[in-house]
């Protein structure tokens, strides 16, 4: 029996979107292709993938054969070629198409079966955003055939890059899995997605006065600084071994040691557009030593993307509503006993030393 395995990897580099998706079979990553003579894996939108087994696996469970009698091949791209040979006259070259709506009734009748079948079993038809290879799952028995061929419509592949230079390490193939590891894998996939996408939204999420959610932030990060190269090397001191900062989208309170180093950086960094990821990095509830920074920052801040987004922390860190007061403060430039919890409670906003904090932070 085969072996399967269906790896997202989370590179949220130039957008918090992106995926790099390798596609193991026996051993052999066959998302993996030369593209003018290098050796690379596509970066790209994965959902499109995901809403295809999301949809349709429960029907890839099920052994449903194509309607149409005595035809077989060796693999279902075999078979599929066969139909098409057989019964789709109109594609051959000498067909002369009289348009008449009992010739397009026909067509269609013919077709449609065919069509459908490969809507459920083919996922390249749900759009071309990876450069991977077009897989065609179908249900034998006890097994799940993944047949997959590079070469067969190559325009899938093509359309992203259109360049005829790609050349997959594994141009064709087929093998047969049991069922159930199937079924079992692709659940672990949605999964995954499923649980980065809920931390991502989490933190970029925002609650408006009419109750409305909204998205706080696009999804690109395309904005390179020259602190990153020292950022990573401080978070790979402390066992976080990253290849870009954005990852940090994905901290949990578990991850409270990487808070002084986001602090760190916070203060370092000059451009508000970078800034306001870091903010929305640190929306995690109970990140309470972040807090004074945050505020600080609050005070300081020239643009509204990065006010939100400070706002957004500390709604998360104290569990709270908190934007209303936050905009009252900035508006006013000056200390106000507003109902907002702060740095461990709200008797240390009546201490002096907390004030002159606050009249030192509006100063730098």
């Amino acid at each position: 029996m085969g072996k399967f395995e269906l790896k997202p990897i989370y590179y949220p580099k130039a957008s918090y979107l992106n995926y790099i998706l390798e596609i193991w079979v026996d051993g052999v990553n066959i998302s993996q292709f030369y593209e003018d003579d290098k050796l690379r894996i596509d970066v790209g939108y994965i959902f499109h993938i995901y809403n295809y087994f999301d949809n349709y696996l429960e029907d890839i469970m099920k052994e449903e054969v194509l309607p149409y009698e005595d035809v077989e091949g060796k693999t279902i791209f075999e078979t599929i070629d066969n139909i098409k040979e057989k019964y789709f006259y109109w594609l051959k070259d000498d067909y002369e198409d009289d348009e008449s709506d009992e010739e397009i009734e026909k067509i269609i009748s013919i077709s449609e079966p065919f069509y459908d079948w490969q809507r459920a079993h083919r996922w390249l038809l749900y759009g071309p955003f990876l450069c991977i290879p077009d897989i065609i799952f179908r249900r034998i028995g006890d097994k799940i055939e993944i047949s997959w061929d590079t070469t067969w419509d190559i325009t899938y592949q093509q359309r992203k890059y259109e360049n005829e230079n790609i050349k997959f390490i594994s141009t064709k193939g087929v093998s047969y899995i049991d069922a159930d590891e199937f079924y079992l894998e692709i659940k672990k996939f949605l999964k995954k997605i499923d649980d980065i996408s809920k931390i991502q939204n989490e933190k970029f999420h925002i609650i408006e006065k009419t109750g409305k959610l909204i998205y706080a932030k696009d999804p690109y990060n395309n904005i390179k600084f020259k602190e990153e190269k020292n950022f990573l090397k401080d978070l790979e001191k402390i066992d976080y071994k990253f290849f870009t900062i954005y990852e940090l989208v994905l901290i949990t309170e578990k991850d409270k040691k990487i808070v002084p180093i986001i602090l760190k950086y916070l203060s370092k960094i000059e451009d508000e557009n970078i800034k306001t990821h870091l903010a929305y990095f640190l929306a995690v509830k109970n990140y309470k030593e972040a807090s004074e920074k945050l505020i600080k920052e609050f005070y300081n801040a020239k643009t509204n993307e990065y006010r939100i987004a400070l706002s957004k922390a500390l709604s998360t860190i104290y569990n709270k509503d908190v934007l209303s007061e936050l905009l009252e403060i900035a508006k006013n430039k000056e200390y106000r006993d507003v109902n907002f919890p702060t740095i461990f409670t709200l008797r240390k906003y009546r201490d002096k030393r907390v004030k002159m904090f606050f009249k030192k932070s509006r100063m730098e």
